[in-house]
């Protein structure tokens, strides 16, 4: 096994580690001292002159350039404070595996843009794009067979959707909403389950919300459109969580593919429809369920889930732009928004304040 540590900045294209550790937040701090900064500055810059006299030339000049760059705290006066992130990768015989897995699974194409800014800044091994279900199984045992990690891209919401030199896996060719409507299902099964929604975990919130809105229907998802499944299977706050719970709360049942053997699982009612060929249920199933409705990804990697609705209900919608002057009008006027207006709401209404 290597480990290698370095400040973010290495590329090593190609290779998939076995672990990695992240340190965005490291600080370095040296004293704020001429002979100190002497040895620092050049350690950093990788190179050190060796005509004595252009040396010391330039080390003075790195000494001001040390000092413009740094922040200080009121605690430690006499030290300079620099950031400096640290990632430290795992690497064993395996980490040249990865054309293995890209034989049999396609690829992105272009550029995969994703909508968190520390993700974006992350190097992965490589992004699969899987088309079916069998192409994430090829990704999880391919994994497990090698000790390596995944990492899964729903929305791009989360920091942890690309990491440096680990496979991710896009979702979104899994982006198809369903809508079962009362009287479906029931005449096959005999029972009554309502109204349904089944979303692909490649699907955002908003396409949920406007095809179960088409036909008269509401999921209670989160404020935000772009959000994909991690919203939905850590919890879920929405305009309407008060009436209906959160987002998690309204899944009855998911298509798993298990971190553990790559088998797929079905976990609670999941209609004959959308139940994958050689799909299983696990014994853990009712465990499995409660632990999917808030902390879904770590259990496996969804495909989809099915999410009980709820009769869409119209709204009154008024929007007011309030000109401010300064930060004592701004929070006297949240105040007033809140005491007059947000308070006296009823519980199926809801207000956002948005301070720009």
């Amino acid at each position: 096994m290597v480990a290698v540590f370095h400040r973010d900045t290495l590329h090593l294209d190609g290779l998939v580690c076995r672990r990695t550790a992240s340190f965005p937040t490291g600080v370095v701090s040296v004293a704020n001292d001429d002979e100190v900064l002497d040895f620092f500055a050049p350690f950093i810059a990788g190179f050190v002159m060796q005509d004595v006299d252009v040396d010391m030339a330039i080390r003075v000049e790195w000494r001001k350039v040390c000092r413009a760059l740094s922040r200080r705290e009121e605690a430690h006066p006499d030290h300079l404070l620099f950031s400096s992130p640290n990632v430290m990768a795992a690497f064993t015989q395996h980490a040249t595996t990865l054309p293995e897995l890209t034989a049999q699974v396609p690829l992105v194409k272009g550029d995969k843009t994703v909508k968190n800014r520390e993700a974006r800044l992350h190097r992965p091994a490589s992004i699969i794009r899987p088309t079916e279900v069998r192409h994430v199984q090829q990704c999880v045992r391919w994994a497990l067979k090698h000790g390596v990690g995944l990492t899964i891209i729903g929305g791009g919401h989360s920091g942890h959707c690309l990491w440096p030199n680990v496979v991710s896996v896009d979702m979104d060719a899994f982006n198809q909403v369903h809508i079962l409507t009362a009287g479906e299902d029931e005449r096959k099964s005999g029972s009554d389950p309502g109204s349904l929604v089944v979303a692909e975990s490649g699907c955002k919130t908003g396409d949920i919300v406007t095809e179960a809105m088409a036909a008269g229907l509401a999921v209670p998802l989160g404020a935000r459109p772009s959000a994909g499944a991690g919203l939905w299977l850590q919890g879920g706050i929405g305009h309407l969580a008060r009436l209906h719970g959160l987002a998690c709360d309204a899944i009855v049942s998911a298509v798993v593919v298990s971190v553990d053997s790559g088998q797929v699982l079905c976990v609670g009612r999941v209609l004959s429809q959308h139940r994958p060929v050689g799909a299983v249920r696990p014994g853990n199933e009712t465990d499995l369920l409660w632990a999917i409705k808030g902390a879904g990804t770590n259990f496996g990697i969804v495909i989809s889930v099915t999410f009980k609705a709820y009769t869409a209900l119209t709204y009154s919608v008024r929007n007011w732009v309030v000109p401010l002057s300064d930060n004592l009008e701004a929070r006297s006027k949240l105040s007033d928004f809140d005491e007059f207006v947000a308070s006296k709401l009823l519980r199926n209404f809801s207000t956002d304040a948005y301070l720009y």
